[in-house]
């Protein structure tokens, strides 16, 4: 933890519980870092005169004084005004975070001590005892990173990330999927992905992220993502094998795959595709005639296929 008064003040590491006296003018600054990214619901115990006011700040980077923030130092966050003694605050809404950034002021003064902070673990409940290791300590690391990615990204559904958005990307699914499908026993949150994505547009394209705001409001999406999500029925097929299961998806997927048969060229491939065509963020040209997005939707064609036989 990193402790200072005033702006820019001195920095002092200091452990809990951490107690100061501040004037009127001035306020408590504190970091707290929990050692690793986390997900749950924010507690604090504190011990403060009454009024004093508490500005949280749920980071995944600490935060840095005198530096202008940037889109990427996304700061999620709360406010709690004491009433005065010892109490608990305990967050209503799960949020993401490594560094908590706490603020404490008053109109006039206060005497403060946190007492105590945690952060309580939100995730969806995971079992299966797959594991890997290696002669390689890299490769066990990026190892042990992807499951733990997957882990925080697993709620009520996939997610884009623990902290900025925690929207469910149709395309993004399909990633922690592939590592669930491989890692866990209970495949029930890989089969609700297909399940929650299955929501096509009129013209049988589906929303970029469903169970929000894009996907009530329509409007342009990703069309790349939904070979991804055809790609996520297709993993189910292979790990489970049971067509009949998924069988009410087959609708969706073909129709995905004609919305593509409207913009292929006198070559056989795709061209001047509309919306936006990310590719999840690869450098790859996706303008004009894409080889790129015709892979992907040729391995849908083929996927779909073997779902059919």
């Amino acid at each position: 933890m990193v402790q200072y008064l005033e702006d820019p003040g001195t920095s002092v590491r200091a452990g809990l519980p951490l107690s100061a006296s501040i004037d009127r003018d001035q306020r408590l600054d504190a970091i707290l870092d929990f050692g690793a990214l986390t997900t749950g619901f924010v507690e604090l115990t504190v011990d403060a005169s009454p009024g004093t006011v508490l500005e949280l700040g749920h980071r995944e980077e600490p935060k840095r004084i005198g530096v202008t923030e940037t889109t990427s130092d996304y700061e999620a966050g709360a406010r709690y005004i004491c009433s005065g003694g010892r109490a608990t605050y305990s967050a209503l809404e799960p949020a993401g975070l490594r560094y908590l950034h706490l603020t404490a002021h008053a109109p006039d003064g206060a005497e403060v001590t946190l007492v105590d902070a945690a952060v309580h673990e939100h995730v969806y409940p995971q079992s299966g005892g797959a594991h890997f290791t290696s002669g390689d300590q890299e490769l066990d690391r990026i190892y042990r990173a992807g499951v733990r990615t997957v882990q925080l990204n697993s709620t009520d559904a996939y997610t884009d990330c623990p902290s900025r958005e925690q929207r469910a990307w149709t395309g993004d699914g399909v990633v922690h999927q592939t590592v669930h499908l491989a890692m866990k026993d209970d495949w029930r949150l890989a089969e609700h992905y297909v399940e929650l994505a299955n929501s096509p547009r009129p013209d049988g394209i589906l929303p970029l992220s469903v169970a929000g705001d894009f996907e009530q409001f329509g409007g342009f999406t990703i069309p790349d993502w939904c070979l991804h999500w055809v790609h996520g029925v297709h993993n189910l097929y292979r790990y489970t094998g049971d067509r009949t299961r998924l069988a009410p998806c087959l609708p969706t997927v073909e129709r995905v795959l004609r919305w593509y048969e409207l913009h292929l060229d006198e070559h056989g491939t795709l061209s001047d595709l509309p919306e936006w065509n990310l590719v999840d963020w690869s450098s790859a040209f996706t303008t004009a005639r894409t080889s790129i997005v015709s892979a992907l939707c040729a391995r849908g064609l083929a996927e779909y296929a073997d779902l059919c036989d």
